[in-house]
């Protein structure tokens, strides 16, 4: 099978998806992939949040609707979802990406599978992620489809940003679509610049949005969650299911009805109504399912984006290491040294940090920086600066130098100065090399101790070690970290 062209290669950036933010597609046909609520809900940065509440606006207003019995609104707001073919996910095959969308007539059968369940009813319905559990005929290719729907206005600002960040020509202002807006607007039709490949525009994915498929799955809550509360239920009463060892050393001890005797029965026979009538009535089941798939979620690795049809792998940080110094310092080579950051910075610090993007305003447009990260660590250090050392950094802030010499008083002050409490105290300065990096650290540690913020400065020999501590493990790119941190702070 001839290798598909990927978005990256289209555009001639020349870089893996490790170095990439977005799931590098290909520009024909679909890969196995979706976008799952549940990943966007449970994520702690600003892009998920923003796409967060606009998914709990839609579909709070879609409920609504119907629980006033108000059906023509409610199809009306679901009429607008139509096939997701931009983005490039889902289970289309062939070269055309056809998505599955809910548009039209399939508008009515959302509608009414919605109306039927009982979850609406009960109140079990919360969020969209839950209607993969407790609604009829809607698993991960729906789910997604809906999700992409509702987030396209972010998605097309977000790809808007990765194509500024990277250089992909987005020449003129194409349709996106309808996006959902909410207040009395509802949806509007929207356009933008967006890339275009064969003719066709692509919206882009943040790596941290997709799964293999969307985490809840209305069996698999069944099989162990459900069945396993039911059988410790006929142990602990005794029934007439419970099970006894006829031999061995514990004979006669009781055991729990087998699953699948519990399978064949007809008042615990699978269907969605059974669970919906089941979590009504259990609600801490239900609840342990949701917070153990929270605590299971992990992002897809780059082997998984790749086995999925994205992107080309990184074979070695080696590769990364020498392209950063085929790059000669001076502001000729200044945009190829930013963009060697991009990926750099995005290969070290994924997941934690992520939507990178180039010469961000901020204060209104005021002042602007080389690049923003924002913070979406959970754990490690970025989420140590916030929760234990009470750092501000919602966003990294990074200025890249490519300089053959030492910055100075003034490239710090121009870092420092686009600190502030909402946005973050927290940044690197890179440059390629420090003739007095001792200096320079004691220039950061005197800004930090005057409460101006914390100031990390980096070359290209610290990129180089922090590429060695991520082969090793994130713990080690941590402990690097650490180092550097008390360098500035003590």
């Amino acid at each position: 099978m001839p290798k598909k062209t990927k978005f990256s290669e289209y555009f001639k950036l020349n870089k893996s998806q490790a170095e990439l933010d977005f799931v590098d597609v290909p520009i024909k046909g679909d890969i196995p992939l979706f976008i799952d609520p549940f990943a966007i809900h449970h994520r702690e940065d600003r892009l998920a949040f923003d796409c967060h509440n606009t998914i709990v606006d839609f579909f709070g207003r879609v409920l609504r609707s119907i629980q006033a019995n108000k059906k023509d609104e409610a199809l009306e707001l679901l009429s607008y979802l139509r096939e997701p073919n931009q983005t490039h996910l889902g289970l289309s095959k062939g070269s055309v990406s056809r998505g599955r969308g809910v548009g039209g007539i399939q508008a009515e059968a959302l509608l009414d599978a919605l109306t039927r369940s009982k979850a609406i009813k009960t109140g079990l319905l919360k969020d969209l992620e839950d209607c993969a559990l407790l609604v009829e005929d809607l698993a991960s290719d729906k789910i997604s489809d809906i999700t992409t729907n509702l987030i396209r206005k972010h998605l097309i600002e977000y790809t808007v940003d990765q194509c500024e960040l990277w250089g992909v020509p987005c020449d003129r202002e194409v349709s996106a679509g309808y996006v959902w807006v909410g207040g009395s607007v509802g949806w509007q039709p929207a356009s933008a610049r967006l890339p275009i490949c064969n003719g066709r525009v692509v919206l882009l994915i943040p790596k941290a949005f997709v799964q293999w498929r969307i985490a809840f799955n209305s069996y698999e809550y069944y099989k162990k969650d459900v069945l396993e509360f039911i059988q410790n239920e006929h142990l602990t009463s005794n029934s007439s299911l419970v099970r006894l060892l006829k031999s061995g050393k514990r004979k006669g001890e009781q055991r729990p009805p087998y699953k699948k005797t519990l399978e064949g029965r007809t008042e615990y026979r699978y269907s969605k109504d059974f669970l919906n009538d089941f979590s009504a009535k259990n609600i801490k089941v239900l609840d342990g399912y949701r917070k153990n798939k929270e605590k299971s979620l992990t992002e897809l690795s780059e082997d998984d984006l790749h086995i999925a049809g994205a992107g080309n792998l990184l074979h070695n940080e080696g590769e990364l290491i020498a392209e950063l110094k085929r790059i000669p310092a001076g502001n000729k080579s200044a945009t190829d040294y930013h963009r060697q950051v991009f990926g750099l910075l995005e290969v070290i610090f994924s997941p934690s940090l992520n939507y990178p993007r180039i010469e961000a305003e901020i204060d209104q447009g005021r002042k602007r920086v080389d690049i923003i990260f924002t913070n979406a660590g959970k754990q490690g250090f970025f989420s140590w600066l916030n929760k234990v050392r009470n750092i501000p950094c919602a966003y990294i802030f990074i200025e890249c130098k490519n300089y053959s010499d030492d910055p100075g008083n003034p490239e710090l002050d121009q870092l420092l100065g686009r600190f502030n409490v909402n946005n973050g105290k927290f940044g690197f300065i890179m440059n390629r090399r420090f003739v007095d990096k001792r200096l320079f650290i004691q220039r950061c540690r005197d800004a930090a101790s005057k409460g101006r913020g914390h100031v990390i400065p980096l070359d290209d020999a610290d990129v180089e070690q922090l590429l060695r501590c991520r082969l090793k493990g994130q713990s080690e790119v941590e402990h690097y970290l650490g180092q550097r941190f008390y360098e500035i702070d003590n």
